[in-house]
């Protein structure tokens, strides 16, 4: 828990959604969010950001994300043969953000590998191998388990 840090904020208008009032008593809101780790609400709201810290987890797991697709571009699939040349190493970069967009809507592992396919056949004009790229696929698709 050493990311999140406390932070005093403005006092919070009775109506916040962030205060919640039981029998008197302002809720722990730690109860209704207990993986962003709240602190108790007192008067003045001494409580963990909450969208600080929701924005930089999501951040770091769509940068975790963008991170293996890439090396997955670059080690496995790798249709032009540039893993070993430092110079190319950002040479599939301008693909990740669209494959990203496919597995974060969890499309078909069969529409990331027709993807992959026009990318290879199409786009830069090499013959394709579609069985290899359904496990190509299959490999990405498999990353967005890990990322949840």
């Amino acid at each position: 828990m050493a990311e999140f840090r406390n932070r005093l904020l403005r006092p919070l208008p009775p109506d916040s959604p962030w205060i919640e009032e039981l029998e008197g008593e302002k809720r722990d809101l730690a109860t209704k969010f207990p993986d962003v780790g709240l602190a108790r609400v007192d008067n003045f709201a001494k409580v963990i950001c909450v969208e600080e810290l929701t924005m930089s987890k999501w951040l770091r797991r769509a940068q975790e994300l963008h991170d293996a697709i890439r090396k997955i571009l670059l080690h496995d699939w790798d249709p032009i043969g540039v893993q070993d040349i430092i110079e190319a190493q950002d040479e599939y970069d301008s693909y990740v953000p669209t494959i990203y967009g496919m597995l974060i809507h969890r499309k078909p592992v069969n529409e990331v590998a027709d993807y992959l396919y026009w990318l290879e056949s199409e786009h830069m004009g090499l013959l394709s191998d579609r069985q290899n790229l359904m496990v190509i696929a299959k490999k990405l698709a498999d990353l967005v388990a890990w990322a949840d």
